[in-house]
């Protein structure tokens, strides 16, 4: 199952788990949610230095340094710029 997030104004919803309704497809991707980095940020850092592993994406965004539940999907970010 992929589990699509969505940044809100007052809170990080899991689409459909929180019970709104307002679930839009173009909004801004979280991947990180404890230091709220989105795909977005990822790829502008990407483009100032390109990453090699997890360390480079931590140190350029901060992503992954919090709870580590992000570390799956920061890999597939590293796969796809392969």
């Amino acid at each position: 199952m992929v589990v699509a997030y969505e940044t809100l104004e007052s809170d990080l919803c899991v689409a459909g788990s929180c019970g709104c309704d307002s679930y839009d497809s173009s909004t801004e991707r979280v991947v990180c949610r404890c230091l709220q980095v989105s795909e977005t940020m990822l790829l502008d850092a990407q483009d100032r230095c390109p990453f090699a592993n997890l360390r480079d994406i931590a140190m350029a965004t901060g992503a992954g340094t919090g709870c580590t539940a992000c570390h799956r999907h920061l890999r597939k970010f590293l796969k796809r710029g392969e």
